[in-house]
This record gives C-alpha cells, sequence and structure tokens, in this order.
C-alpha cells in the first residue's frame, strides 16, 4: 500500500543564512545516527537561531572529537557548571530545548543545481564567562 499525499504546490522554503557572528539558538531536533566514515555513533542537531535561521551540527562520540562534546556540554549547561568525570546521557532530557550562543559561519556549497548557495555553519559553542550565567531564567 503506498503512501497517500495530497499535492499542494508550494515552493521550497527560504534559507535565511546569517551574517558571522554570535547567535543564541535552541535545539528544536536532533537524531541518533552512525558516522558513515568512521562508524562512531552521532547525533546530528538541529539548531534554530533567535530571529531565524537554522544550522546543523554532528556531535560524534570518538576520542578526538571530545573537546568538541565538551564545549557544547558547558554551552548548554552554564547555568549548571558540570564536573570532570561527570557522566551524561544524550537524551531528551539534555536535548529537547537546550539553549546556548555560537559563533556562526557563513559559508558556501555548489549545490545540486551547480549553483553558488550559502549555509549557517557553527565555528564553535560559547561558554558565558564565569559569573555572567543568572542563576534563574534563559541567560541568551
Amino acid at each position: 500500500m503506498g503512501i497517500e499525499y495530497v499535492y499542494n504546490n508550494l515552493p521550497p522554503p527560504e534559507r535565511k543564512v546569517l551574517e558571522n557572528g554570535d547567535y543564541s539558538f535552541t535545539v528544536v531536533d536532533w537524531t541518533r545516527k552512525v558516522a558513515k566514515s568512521s562508524g562512531n555513533e552521532m547525533i546530528e542537531l538541529q539548531m534554530e537561531f533567535d530571529g531565524g535561521g537554522k544550522a546543523y551540527e554532528n556531535i560524534v562520540f570518538a576520542d578526538k572529537a571530545h573537546w568538541k562534546i565538551d564545549q557544547f556540554l558547558r554551552c548548554i549547561f552554564c547555568t549548571k557548571p558540570l564536573a570532570p568525570g561527570q557522566k551524561m546521557n544524550f537524551d531528551d532530557e539534555i536535548l529537547a530545548g537546550a539553549r546556548g550562543k555560537a559563533t556562526v559561519i557563513k559559508t558556501s556549497f555548489t549545490g545540486r543545481d551547480g549553483k553558488e548557495k550559502f549555509k549557517n555553519e557553527i565555528a564553535e559553542f560559547l561558554e558565558l564567562p564565569a559569573g555572567e550565567a543568572p542563576e534563574d531564567g534563559d541567560p541568551f
């Protein structure tokens, strides 16, 4: 049996590309996957920036990527400092609605149509300096 669909004649969604800078984000979706090149477990994050725009980032569970995982965790847990050796379980409790701030850069790529296109790319996840994270409320 096929999947029923009603044709809507909709155009593709417009891609909002941000200028280089620091932007607050919310994690809106994630998918657990296996990296094709290494076979390591990974989580593909989808983030939406305050004011519009999206970015995708892979968190790969490999020894050489631990620094990036730690950077992401320090970013989203800025109001609750983590202790070295603390175990984390990447699940809905951590990821659902997680907020943080990241440096975004505008990068180019060649689309399937052969034309140059642009996207938002995360250069780094940011931490709030010590003492700047509020006890209650959203610091972003």
